[in-house]
């Protein structure tokens, strides 16, 4: 009876042993899956915020080389007079009964 418990707790042990390493190497394996699907992920947001940013930028851009558009073209400036240049705001807003 005695080594019949013997054997069977040995039996015991090898299949718990067994079964950790199976457990560990599943862990192992969905710890580098997430990994992966994490780093894919960050990477994608990050993209899309880059490209939001960098279409921001470019409109803000071309707002400024219509504005400096705007500029280059007055009088005052093409002529080198630039003491009597309107200011910016003068270029949206005309004075009343002149355009």
């Amino acid at each position: 009876m005695k080594r019949k418990s013997r054997i069977s707790v040995r039996v015991a042990l090898v299949i718990d042993a067994l079964m950790l390493l199976v457990l560990g190497f599943v862990i192992f394996l969905v710890d580098t899956r997430l990994d992966y699907a994490f780093d894919n992920l960050i990477r994608d947001e990050s993209l899309q915020i880059v490209s939001a940013r960098s279409d921001e930028l470019g409109r803000v851009i071309a707002m400024h080389k219509s504005q400096l558009s705007l500029l280059a073209i007055q009088p005052a400036y093409t002529r080198n007079r630039t003491k009597t240049a309107r200011p910016m705001s003068a270029l949206w807003h005309p004075p009343s009964g002149k355009i």
